[in-house]
């Protein structure tokens, strides 16, 4: 069985009150929970009385004599610490002590710490320990037998004679401790956390963040997010689905081809400002591909489904019977590539097939640029082990990937499908709407 370990500051009103004969909340923490081990924290001050008539360790005997259990008890002496009003120096130290307490605890043991003695400054560190949740430790507030704020008097004080005066001695005495808990503020404190997970498109660490505060009980925040996740990946079923169930429409492009191609430059947007620079290098060829396959439909009137076949493992390869049909689209291919072997369609012979059609220099040089891009940087992406940051980017490219984003954008404009710029903005839109769920 685990041992229970009481971290308490030594306060005003330690260990009993002159003013009302009871225990003070050291004391009474102690009286209830009976720790095998305590630690006393001590400023200049308590450790002035305690140097003086042994007052804090006489009761903590006393107690054990009483009730019949032992406790190693410790005391952290802090003789510098005059100015206990100070929250930044109280806090570091108070995070320290529990730091070391903590890593010489086992498994099954119990941390208890005493909110209730000390300072204003030490109770605040403690209480806002608690709540930011920094160590798992159960915070433990006593309140007053008069329901109302101590007096601290230590004038003639006698440790002994107050001890058999101490009211808290009876057997029925009343047990004045309560476990504090402030799930507001630590709600509130994780939904921040979320929201700043929305804001990085981290939609996954979000989710995991709300089940937690929620023990995995779902809520209305957790469809938005899970709305936001499965968009992020490609889940239009499910996407759609929950559109209709929360009353939003965050998809902007809806009709099939447009919007698949649209939602993976979404994606690909998002790896981007995420800096993933990697994963955004990997998912570019896809991406390429199918662009230039729209915008030679869309801008020379050439469907690849004329020219093409798919294979058994559903690759698109070009049909020589197709292409002999077509005197012009075949003999830009064998013009372009002296022994062209009829195989797999690739960006860069699309790519060739637009140039050679288009009379729009602008659309010539945005499928020139991403297609030299793919190859120049394709062996990074797949092949290899490299940090890849945007310098890396730039220096194999001659493009930042913001650069590379704009090209596919503007890539975009020649598809036909009639995107408007604002729609590329429409995960920030997104994430706003799941941002105004989360109040409380």
């Amino acid at each position: 069985m685990g041992k229970t370990i009481l971290f308490s500051p030594v306060g005003g009103t330690d260990p009993m009150s002159q003013n009302n004969y009871h225990d003070g909340s050291m004391v009474h923490i102690c009286r209830v929970y009976k720790p095998d081990v305590i630690y006393l924290y001590m400023s200049n001050e308590m450790l002035e009385f305690q140097r003086t008539d042994n007052r804090y360790l006489y009761c903590l005997e006393k107690l054990e004599e009483k009730l019949g259990f032992v406790m190693e008890k410790y005391i952290i002496e802090r003789p510098e610490l005059k100015e206990v009003q100070r929250f930044d120096d109280i806090y570091r130290d108070f995070g320290e002590c529990i730091k070391t307490i903590s890593a010489q605890m086992e498994d099954d043991d119990k941390l208890i710490l005493n909110i209730s003695s000390g300072t204003p400054a030490m109770k605040s560190s403690l209480f806002v320990m608690n709540v930011l949740g920094e160590y798992d430790f159960t915070a433990v507030q006593v309140s007053t037998p008069e329901k109302s704020i101590n007096e601290h008097n230590h004038h003639g004080y006698d440790v002994e004679l107050l001890w058999e005066m101490n009211e808290d001695n009876n057997d029925n005495f009343i047990n004045r401790c309560s476990e504090a808990y402030c799930p507001a503020l630590l709600n509130q404190k994780k939904l921040e956390m979320v929201k700043r997970h929305v804001d990085s498109y981290d939609y996954s660490a979000a989710l995991e963040i709300l089940n937690d505060t929620n023990k995995g009980k779902s809520t209305e925040y957790t469809n938005y997010l899970l709305l936001a996740k499965k968009r992020m990946e490609l889940d239009f079923s499910v996407v759609s689905k929950l559109e209709k169930e929360l009353n939003i429409d965050c998809t902007p492009v809806k009709s099939g081809d447009a919007k698949k191609l649209f939602e993976y430059a979404l994606s690909l947007q998002i790896k981007q400002k995420k800096k993933e620079y990697a994963d955004f290098l990997r998912a570019l060829t896809p991406i390429i591909v199918d662009l230039f396959e729209k915008i030679l439909h869309k801008q020379c009137g050439v469907n690849l489904d004329d020219y093409t076949r798919t294979d058994n493992k559903g690759a698109r390869r070009w049909n020589r019977e197709k292409l002999e049909n077509d005197n012009e689209i075949l003999n830009i291919l064998l013009n372009k590539y002296s022994e062209f072997s009829f195989g797999y369609v690739y960006s860069d012979s699309i790519r060739e097939l637009i140039v050679s059609k288009t009379s729009d220099p602008k659309l010539a040089g945005t499928v020139d640029s991403l297609r030299n891009i793919e190859e120049k940087i394709r062996n990074i992406a797949a092949h290899q082990i490299v940090s890849v940051n945007d310098e890396v980017i730039r220096q194999k490219t001659g493009f930042s990937s913001l650069e590379i984003m704009r090209l596919i954008i503007t890539a975009f404009d020649y598809t036909g499908f009639n995107i408007k710029r604002e729609c590329w903005n429409s995960y920030d839109e997104m994430n706003a709407i799941i941002k105004s769920k989360m109040m409380i």
